[in-house]
């Protein structure tokens, strides 16, 4: 029984600690350049955009637990769950750096 949860929820929990790793550095550290490609305009306000893409990063943490538990229920309903948080994620990732870099990519 532990041996199958710990084989459905591993991978889902390990990336769970790795979000919550970003989002400390971005929350805490600023460190902006960590997540954001070289290519990239510089963003204006390091502290804002560190505070909100770190909460993004949780939001997505909490969904990626929350999947992990899912998946003991059904494999396809926590991948699906990780999808569509993915997906929102990166709708507002890409509103964040409209509104801290002027990228309109």
């Amino acid at each position: 029984m532990v041996e199958k949860v710990i084989q459905e929820m591993g991978l889902p929990l390990l990336f769970t600690v790795l979000l919550l790793y970003y989002a400390i550095k971005l929350m805490v550290f600023q460190d902006v350049e960590s997540i954001r490609p070289k290519g990239r305009a510089p963003v204006q306000d390091k502290k804002g955009y560190g505070r909100e893409a770190g909460i993004l990063v949780l939001i997505f943490a909490a969904i990626s637990l929350v999947a992990s538990f899912c998946m003991l229920i059904h494999p396809f309903l926590g991948i699906s769950l990780i999808l569509l948080g993915f997906i929102l994620v990166a709708m507002q990732f890409r509103r964040l750096e409209e509104k801290y870099s002027g990228d309109r990519k």
